[in-house]
């Protein structure tokens, strides 16, 4: 339990610098090129996802789930076996990838988006395709036996490169149009990932894990390849699925809105807002949730090889509370503070009403990572499947209908409807297998109590408290509303003031 804990906080540390690095490195370079400039980099990454998707074929998790599996049996054998069929394979898919989405890249530029000039942009986010595919391994290698230690030194170390290239390139290159300094945006994600594989390699070159003498049966290629693809077919399935999502959003969101009336600049700046802007803040407190949905796939998949229900139940519990803690508060800030959070970002508080509609998702956005963590680390990848093949048909349905009707609105909508659906049903499955009897007082009613006066506490200091909205006014009414939420929790018993201090006492055990 205390090495699950230590990983994900461990986890959870890196994610809050390269996160908050990442955040004011996003609000830079919107304030340099603009919401339109914003859009056509975010337009790229939705297409880029899925070939990525594609060529890593779900390997990573299914690299993490089954060497944990074999870790805990002490099986190092078969855990050498697992990783080098893995890299082999997606050396030799990420290279045959990388040849064939430089080969399509024109026909995409000009026939898929609704904006030709994101042609340089991809072709420069190419490169990465490899680069991520190889590192992946590394990082369901080191989630395998629960060294959480160099994949968040890897993300740190990529995202400071990524901050200092991008700043660079994108100031430069700002001067020869925008579709050129979106494409030093690129340039600087490819260059970051470069230096995280670097120390990613040299941790696993180091590891005493990878040359601890050797035990246990080692499996055949055959049969460590047919293990991997059990786990990876339905995973990729399902990341592509979500990934064709993202890439139908791209693409039918601008379309929607020029059929209402937008101009393709005007659209380009509106879906800026959504996707660069709005999803920004958004996806900040998944600091939190990804890191446990890490985690928890190795933690999970090491008890249930143990067959330890009990342990699988209380984590399980854990990750549900966890995630609606963290989603309440976010959702009450972003809902009060949306217009001064994108004033103060991104110079665009018109687009504050964007961030507030779309926080009313929050819990659903967020309970998506922890459902999802937990179903691959029980092997329920086809669970995962299914509910993400529902939720997409359901979001894109209701964006193409919608969006030429009712706006970036419709959109909204759609989005969240979607997310609703895919949380609500993994965790159906989750209670059904589990057994879980839901803590409805401590789990829901007690934390949206305390979210009710921590409502009430923000729009007071709101109230009395704005003579001019700036970075200091800001902080301290976020830190006072969410001084009030933590001791309201604590004084209703949903935390303890012992279980916030034991996290600092966690030590990595084996």
């Amino acid at each position: 339990m205390q090495k699950f804990m230590y990983g994900a906080l461990l986890l959870m540390t890196a994610s809050f610098i390269t996160r908050i690095l990442g955040f004011f490195y996003k609000v830079y370079t919107i304030r340099l090129i603009g919401p339109e400039g914003i859009g056509l980099y975010e337009m790229v990454f939705p297409v880029y996802s899925l070939f990525l998707v594609m060529t890593t074929a779900g390997i990573p998790v299914a690299v993490s789930k089954l060497i944990s599996e074999s870790y805990a049996q002490r099986n190092t054998n078969n855990v050498r076996r697992i990783f080098y069929v893995s890299i082999f394979f997606l050396i030799v898919s990420g290279l045959l990838s990388t040849i064939i989405i430089i080969w399509l890249a024109p026909y995409l530029a000009t026939k898929i988006f609704s904006d030709t000039r994101v042609y340089w942009p991809f072709i420069a986010t190419i490169p990465a395709i490899f680069i991520v595919a190889v590192g992946s391994v590394f990082r369901g290698y080191f989630q395998g036996i629960q060294n959480m230690l160099p994949n968040s030194l890897s993300q740190i170390f990529e995202t400071v490169i990524r901050f200092i290239v991008g700043i660079y390139l994108a100031t430069y290159l700002l001067n020869y149009g925008l579709e050129f300094s979106a494409a030093g945006l690129a340039i600087a994600m490819v260059s970051g990932e470069i230096v995280g594989l670097v120390v990613l390699i040299l941790f696993f070159k180091n590891s005493k894990e990878i040359s601890e003498p050797s035990c246990g049966v080692s499996y055949s290629i055959t049969r460590t390849l047919k293990e991997i693809y059990v786990l990876a077919l339905p995973i990729t399935l399902t990341r592509v699925v979500v990934s064709f999502s993202s890439t139908l959003h791209a693409v039918l969101i601008p379309k929607g809105l020029s059929l209402a009336g937008y101009s393709v600049k005007e659209a380009t700046q509106i879906y800026g807002q959504f996707s660069g802007m709005a999803f920004s803040l958004i996806n900040l407190p998944t600091i939190i949730t990804v890191s446990l949905a890490i985690s928890l796939v190795p933690a999970i998949a090491e008890a249930a090889a143990r067959r330890n229900y009990i342990l699988i139940k209380k984590r399980t519990n854990q990750a549900f509370r966890i995630t609606i803690i963290t989603a309440i508060p976010v959702a009450i800030v972003f809902i009060n503070l949306s217009e001064q959070l994108m004033g103060l970002f991104y110079n665009s508080s018109e687009a504050g009403v964007i961030l507030k509609v779309l926080a009313l998702g929050c819990p659903f956005f967020y309970l998506q990572h922890t459902t999802g963590g937990l179903l691959q680390g029980l092997g329920r990848v086809e669970v995962i499947f299914k509910n993400a093949l529902f939720s997409t048909l359901i979001d894109t349905g209701l964006i193409y209908w919608l969006t030429p009707h009712f706006g970036i609105y419709g959109s909204i909508f759609a989005v969240i409807t979607g997310s609703i659906y895919y949380s609500l049903a993994n965790l159906k499955w989750l209670f059904n297998f589990c057994r879980l009897r839901l803590d409805w007082p401590n789990n829901i009613i007690k934390p949206l109590f305390a979210g009710v006066i921590m409502s009430i506490t923000l729009k007071i200091l709101i109230r009395y408290s704005f003579i001019a909205v700036t970075w200091y006014s800001i902080i301290s009414i976020l830190l006072l509303s969410l001084l009030i939420y933590i001791l309201s929790l604590s004084l209703l018993g949903t935390i303890s003031l012992k279980e916030l201090l034991s996290i600092t006492k966690i030590k990595s055990i084996k």
